[in-house]
Formats: structure tokens, C-alpha cells, sequence
């Protein structure tokens, strides 16, 4: 496993909602242009997968793997 910085982290946990609750709920991101960067670093990492594109945002989901990864560094409620 590929380390991640915290900011990267807490992406994927609020992607998820576990930025305000304990089980997540959601699994999309709107990333702007400056998120969207460290985005793209997380879909290299296959931490994250791309979604639907539009003229103002880019949309992204947790992976798989992003979610096991939350769960082995102690972040709970990943699955739902």
C-alpha cells in the first residue's frame, strides 16, 4: 500500500461522509481544479476512480481499495 498524505485522507473520508458521520453514506467528491489534482493522484494510487466530467467540476468515487485502506489505517464505517 501506497502511503497517503492527510489531506488525501480526509478527500476520502468526506467523499464518504465520514467527515460528519460514522457510517458513510455517499461516495462522490466534486472536485474542483485545485482538488482535482490530488484526485488524480489518488486514481493513480487506485484509491479512487473517475467519474462523470463536467464544465465546472469532476466528479469522484472512493474505490475498493481506497475504502480497505481507510479501514487499515482505523477509519470505521467505510462500507456503509
Amino acid at each position: 500500500m501506497m502511503g497517503l498524505s492527510n489531506a488525501q485522507i480526509n478527500l476520502l473520508r468526506h467523499a464518504l461522509g465520514l467527515d460528519n458521520a460514522k457510517k458513510a453514506y455517499r461516495n462522490y467528491y466534486a472536485a474542483v481544479s485545485t482538488d482535482a489534482k490530488e484526485w488524480e493522484k489518488l486514481v493513480e494510487k487506485g484509491y479512487a476512480k473517475n467519474g462523470v466530467e463536467t464544465k465546472l467540476v469532476d466528479y469522484y468515487h472512493v474505490s475498493e481499495s481506497g475504502k480497505r485502506f481507510l479501514e487499515s489505517i482505523g477509519i470505521e464505517g467505510v462500507w456503509g
